[in-house]
């Protein structure tokens, strides 16, 4: 990440900015999560983890050179600068700014509940890095920005690619073995189904719960050797186009996560009786036959795991869900 930043720096230093420029970004869901960091300060995780991103729905940023101070906008709404997304933002805007670009202006469009559980954080970086990188004529590689959307947001770095992308944990201190890169298999009739169960922000974040769990629990080392067996199983899955084994392995670490998520004192609680239920509901249509399967991050929203045959069926259950085809997008 050094030599990244001297180059990042050099860039900036080498070019002339563009009067504006807007990127947009998807969100993504962990199908192989990612729970636990080896450096929380660089956003390094403990182990890999294998995502799926959500076609259109994500962030769409704008970006400006500003010369008096920086300035926020959410869906619309100026933030304060002591908001926890100004301060978030600012950081991360810190190793970007020279004579030429002092300050920003950021405008973030969110099609997505804000920090309840959606990786708006992972689509915002993400597209604010892009918006940077076209700003400043950067021309840096997606492994790259992958890198810096990290230290925002270490889901962030998997926001980059549609479909299937795989984080890659590295090993250096500094980060440098830390990035994403996209999974070319596809499984076409695989599909993901939001239920929504809230639309304000969560009582504590994700980052907090992170460090919550993990400074209290004491079975990390099973973590780590059983995240390595689902990644296996999941790779493997997409590999053979196995939608059962994939949706199997991903329910199961789910389920595993939030189990941890519970035991940890302070426990955060994600799962709500609606969740709950959603949940159950599930399990039943599953014991009738669809292969039908759930996975849910820090938050109290079900991302379901379906294949498109089952699509009505699901929607008869739930009539709320939003339905998402990851390989249908319109290109940015």
């Amino acid at each position: 990440m050094t030599e990244l930043y001297h180059e990042l720096s050099e860039k900036i230093m080498a070019n002339t900015p563009l009067s504006h420029a807007t990127a947009f970004a998807p969100s993504n869901i962990a199908l192989c999560k990612y729970w636990g960091k080896r450096d929380p300060i660089h956003n390094l995780p403990l182990t890999d983890s294998i995502s799926i991103s959500l076609g259109n729905l994500g962030a769409t940023t704008s970006v400006a050179i500003a010369q008096r101070t920086d300035t926020f906008k959410l869906n619309g709404i100026h933030q304060g600068k002591h908001s926890v997304f100004s301060e978030r933002l600012t950081d991360f805007l810190n190793p970007f700014r020279t004579e030429k670009s002092p300050f920003f202006m950021v405008d973030s469009q969110l099609n997505i509940p804000y920090a309840s559980g959606l990786a708006s954080s992972a689509c915002g970086f993400a597209a604010v890095t892009l918006a940077l990188n076209k700003l400043l004529s950067l021309n840096l590689s997606k492994k790259s920005l992958s890198q810096l959307a990290r230290v925002g947001s270490g889901s962030a770095s998997r926001s980059f690619w549609h479909g299937f992308v795989h984080w890659h944990a590295g090993s250096t201190n500094d980060g440098s073995d830390c990035y994403a890169s996209p999974i070319s298999h596809t499984m076409e009739t695989l599909r993901i189904g939001l239920l929504i169960n809230q639309n304000h922000e969560k009582s504590i974040s994700s980052r907090h719960a992170m460090m919550q769990c993990f400074s209290t629990m004491k079975h990390i080392k099973n973590w780590q050797s059983l995240t390595q067996d689902v990644m296996t199983s999941i790779q493997d899955a997409i590999a053979s186009n196995d939608f059962i084994q994939l949706g199997e392995a991903s329910q199961y670490h789910a389920h595993t996560m939030h189990d941890i998520i519970e035991k940890a004192v302070p426990m955060a609680e994600f799962n709500p009786i609606q969740t709950q239920q959603q949940k159950a509901e599930i399990a039943a249509l599953r014991r009738n036959g669809h292969s039908i399967f759930w996975t849910q991050d820090a938050g109290p929203h079900l991302k379901v795991i379906y294949q498109s045959k089952d699509e009505n069926r699901l929607r008869n259950s739930f009539p709320e869900i939003v339905c998402i085809n990851p390989w249908s997008f319109e290109d940015e």
